[in-house]
């Protein structure tokens, strides 16, 4: 009986489950290194030394090194250069640089001796900059094929009233596919697949993983440091996407021009523990040890599409619509 009840249990679950796609594990697993200019300079290995506020991140225990209070701001100048080509022509590439200034850490210790036995007892919170997902590129050349077939595919088999949403209905409402002989099988302006198609995509992306920390730790007799933490990360990414398909040279008999735009708002909040001892052994060896748990976040998307067809069949027409 009780495996039976595990067992229906674990299929509720299941069903409810939702899982990431890859561009959410691409984006979201890679953190920036991140600190003081102290903690950069000796590449983050600071996990049994102290007295500089990054250490929360790394080996808390490190808080308890401080014997003063501080107040830190970490500034940070950053330069991107992205570059982008189709793989069909990949001689012609587009390449955009970009330079700015950030503000990677703002934080205090509050530092206190409360007894000759616990020689520091220190309280520490901070803003960090964990992670930059932004960057803008811009693709376009004259390749085969269009993303109009891409469309019918997506479309293909399925009635007009239950297409999805956001790409096969836009598509059948403005006219970029159509089904003529009322098959359920749609047709586009392109009579083969090899038509080349001028092309271009603009994409704009911002945001980043910004992470609230609070921590104590304390030192006692001079040797051994403990210490605690718990962060709050804050998730945001913003990306508009506008892909265009256009005759600009006037060779193909009814195709226009193409626009379709994807906008995609993602906003989160995770909670993650830290925990960490160090000891001194002599003035100069030192040994440490910390606990990461895992970040439990949970992630809001807004996602809409947007497309506009213009042809011309002996006369000029343009829909759109917007999901």
């Amino acid at each position: 009986m009780n495996k039976i009840s595990t067992f229906i249990i674990l299929l509720c679950i299941a069903t409810t489950a939702i899982s990431q796609n890859l561009s959410d594990v691409a984006r979201w697993s890679y953190l920036d290194p991140i600190g003081t200019a102290r903690t950069l300079g000796v590449g983050s290995a600071f996990g049994a030394m102290g007295g500089d506020y990054s250490v929360i991140h790394i080996n808390p225990a490190g808080i308890a090194d401080y014997r003063v209070s501080e107040f830190v701001i970490a500034p940070s100048i950053k330069a991107q250069k992205t570059t982008g080509y189709f793989v069909a022509n990949p001689s012609n590439p587009t390449t955009i640089s970009k330079t700015g200034l950030g503000i990677d850490n703002v934080s205090f210790v509050i530092a206190s001796q409360p007894s000759s036995t616990w020689t520091s007892s220190n309280f520490a919170m901070g803003f960090s900059r964990q992670a930059d997902v932004g960057r803008t590129f811009t693709i376009e050349g004259e390749t085969k094929g269009t993303i109009t077939n891409y469309f019918a595919e997506k479309a293909n088999g399925i009635k007009a009233e239950d297409l999805d949403d956001f790409i096969a209905y836009p598509a059948y409402n403005t006219g970029a596919i159509y089904d003529n002989d009322k098959d359920n099988f749609y047709e586009t302006d392109f009579a083969s697949p090899d038509t080349k198609v001028y092309k271009s995509q603009n994409v704009i992306q911002k945001g980043g993983i910004n992470e609230i920390t609070l921590g104590w730790a304390g030192e006692y007799e001079n040797k051994l440091n403990i210490g605690f933490a718990m962060g709050m990360p804050i998730f945001s990414f913003d990306e508009n996407k506008e892909y265009i398909e256009d005759d600009i040279n006037g060779t193909l008999p009814v195709f226009t021009r193409l626009s379709y735009v994807e906008a995609l708002n993602t906003t989160g909040v995770g909670f993650n523990m830290r925990g960490g001892v160090t000891y001194k052994i002599a003035n100069r060896i030192r040994i440490g040890g910390a606990f990461h748990s895992p970040t439990w976040a949970k992630f809001t998307d807004n996602y809409s599409t947007g497309m506009t067809y213009s042809y011309n069949d002996g006369s000029p027409n343009s829909y759109d619509y917007n999901s």
